[in-house]
């Protein structure tokens, strides 16, 4: 008789553990989702793609300069390949596009863009306790591309601050 109350009390939690769980699950999958439509359609995130992953650091220094005048504004940075950093931009899932002056990728619309020169920099984690250095050229030559929409604003201000930032290198 036991044995069988105690299958029975099993089955309830399994039963009940079970609907729980897919409530939890649902919880979860609902939050993300919320989370990743704030974060595409946000209006204070600055969403920056880039080939050349150590121009990030010249790019984080200028945008604590442009943030004085956009304080509630915040920069997320990509790195990829120039053709998917392009698709991105044009599916407005990158504000900002930063790539090689050389590079042979072609724009689709009309993109306004700007070139830039940039001094890269050696990468440091110091709680890893480890440094990336730049082989060759240190000065990077990149265009800028962005669409004109909302965000044009703080787009331009902020590549004037890069521009303010690589006269100073």
């Amino acid at each position: 008789m036991t044995d069988f109350l105690l299958a029975v009390v099993i089955i309830i939690f399994g039963v009940l553990g079970f609907f729980l769980m897919k409530r939890v699950d649902r919880f979860l999958e609902n939050s993300r989702k919320e989370q990743v439509k704030l974060l595409e359609s946000s209006e204070r995130y600055l969403r920056i793609g880039t080939a050349n992953p150590y121009v990030i650091d010249a790019c984080a220094e200028a945008f604590e300069k442009c943030e004085k005048k956009f304080p509630n504004s915040e920069v997320q940075f990509y790195s990829g390949i120039e053709e998917k950093l392009i698709e991105a931009l044009m599916a407005h899932k990158l504000d900002l596009v930063f790539l090689p002056e050389n590079s042979v990728v072609k724009m689709d619309t009309d993109c306004r863009s700007k070139a830039i020169e940039l001094s890269c920099a050696s990468t440091i984690m110091s709680e890893a306790s480890v440094t990336v250095e730049l082989v060759g050229e240190k000065k990077s030559r990149l265009k800028a591309f962005w669409e004109r929409d909302h965000k044009e604003q703080v787009i331009v201000e902020f590549l004037k601050c890069l521009d303010e930032i690589s006269h100073y290198i």
